[in-house]
């Protein structure tokens, strides 16, 4: 089993990336991919209309308040 420390050292060069329903706000879906593959990613959703957001593991872990 990893450590803390070897899983937060893993996940540093990794992004989450967001798709928004631009009408109700709902998530609809969501990816974690290493930050290279960002603008594909995001591309993606936006070519299907979704409002997209990229966010850090840590800015995830803040916004469900594991930090």
């Amino acid at each position: 089993m990893l450590s803390d420390e070897e899983i937060e050292e893993r996940l540093a060069g990794r992004r989450w990336v967001f798709a928004y329903d631009p009408v109700t706000g709902e998530r609809v879906g969501f990816t974690s991919c290493p930050e290279r593959r960002v603008p594909a990613t995001r591309m993606l959703y936006e070519m299907e209309g979704y409002r997209v957001e990229v966010m850090t593991v840590g800015e995830v872990d803040e916004m469900v308040g594991r930090r």
